[in-house]
């Protein structure tokens, strides 16, 4: 009561600082695949979670919230159920698909005992055949991950970063990769448009007539 205008109102507020995300090369994410393609029932698991991943640019969370009747084999598609309980629909690639073929056929009948699981069992399960837990996959997605760059701080959702970066190099839309990793602001897909420099110069490259070498 002292005054009449607040002085602050003038004065702006610092801005957060935008982190780039971290994403793997595609010479990584073969390592990684490669690395995880293990013979023994959960390696067989394991290697299905992360084809899964680097596939579908799924958060960890929502992957080990699916269900087995939640997977669609023949149409390579999956439903998930994102951040408020968002259902959406998300394809994924035929390497993806024989990984989780494999899986089912060897290798989460050895881990639960049993050959034919129900709709509403999970798909991704522990040693001991329950639900495998956010936790428990960011240790097992974290283990590869240290195997393929010890030195780089990639975190399991580098995949998700991985999966989206790729496909803006690879000539996708903003619109469909924000539909695709479930966001509802386009706002958030945006940060990804940083990591396209390389395409951005090819196409500039392409396109002027003045930017080609000269012999």
């Amino acid at each position: 009561g002292k005054i009449d205008s607040n002085p602050l109102v003038l004065v702006r507020t610092p801005k957060k600082e935008k982190r780039l995300p971290q994403f793997l090369y595609s010479t990584e994410v073969q390592s990684l695949l490669n690395g995880s393609n293990e013979k023994g029932k959960l390696g067989i698991r394991d290697h299905a979670l992360l084809e899964l991943l680097y596939s579908s640019g799924l958060r960890i969370g929502e992957a080990v919230q699916i269900n087995v009747g939640d997977v669609e084999f023949e149409l390579r598609s999956l439903r998930v159920k994102g951040k408020g309980q968002k259902e959406r629909v998300v394809p994924f690639g035929s390497c993806a698909g024989a990984a989780l073929q494999r899986y089912m056929m060897k290798g989460r009948p050895l881990i639960c005992g049993k050959k034919e699981p129900l709709p509403a069992d999970p798909l991704f399960v522990n040693w001991r055949g329950k639900r495998l837990t956010t936790r428990g996959a960011y240790g097992i997605i974290t283990k590869y991950l240290k195997r393929v760059a010890p030195t780089r701080n990639l975190s399991p959702h580098s995949l998700r970063h991985t999966f989206a970066t790729h496909l803006l190099e690879g000539g996708a839309d903003l619109r469909s990769v924000q539909e695709l990793l479930g966001h509802s602001r386009m706002s958030s897909t945006q940060i990804y448009t940083h990591v396209t420099g390389e395409r951005i110069k090819a196409v500039y490259e392409k396109a002027h007539p003045r930017a080609k070498e000269r012999k």
